[in-house]
């Protein structure tokens, strides 16, 4: 009898233990699942810093193959300048002449 009262006490003490750990086991297998989740983001997040880093190195490395001084792009400027003065002159200079041409078949029309 007092083993059977020794063996009832250490099922129920088995089942208040299993009744206050299987919550416990629950929460730990949704701790688990965002564990997981959390490894998967950061598996993610380190493939974004690997392009972020490869795209940054290619900025890098246009800057500095397309960088001018600001002396080279003074010089550069000036160089545009004048050559859009120059073809703003030439742009003038047929207009001129266009102009002549129309006024001189002009003179020609009436004297005919």
């Amino acid at each position: 009898m007092e083993q059977q009262n020794s063996q009832n006490l250490l099922l129920s003490i088995k089942e208040i233990v299993g009744a206050l750990i299987e919550p416990i086991h629950i929460e730990l297998k949704g701790i688990r699942g965002d564990i997981t989740e959390i490894r998967g983001d950061i598996t993610e997040i380190r493939g974004d810093i690997v392009d972020i880093k490869s795209s940054h190195t290619e900025l890098v490395e246009f800057l500095k193959d397309n960088m001018v001084t600001k002396d080279e792009f003074e010089q550069s400027k000036l160089e545009f300048d004048s050559k859009l003065g120059k073809f703003n002159h030439d742009i003038r200079d047929y207009v001129d002449r266009q102009i002549g041409n129309l006024r001189g078949d002009f003179v020609r029309a009436r004297a005919l």
